[in-house]
């Protein structure tokens, strides 16, 4: 009986983990979509200028 309270626990732990795992990928994923997107905006901006310069 004890083994299967401790086996229980054990199944609780690991799913509570899973799902911070899952949590911490999809949070990784968002950020390196937004570190993705942070640079083509700041890109543009390069390129706004350095047109800009072109047409004086």
């Amino acid at each position: 009986n004890i083994i299967k309270e401790e086996m229980k626990k054990q199944q609780k732990r690991q799913e509570i983990m899973s799902k911070y795992d899952l949590y911490k990928k999809q949070e990784a994923k968002m950020n390196l979509e937004k570190s993705k997107k942070q640079p083509i905006k700041e890109q543009s901006e390069v390129q706004k200028k350095k047109n800009q310069i072109l047409n004086f």
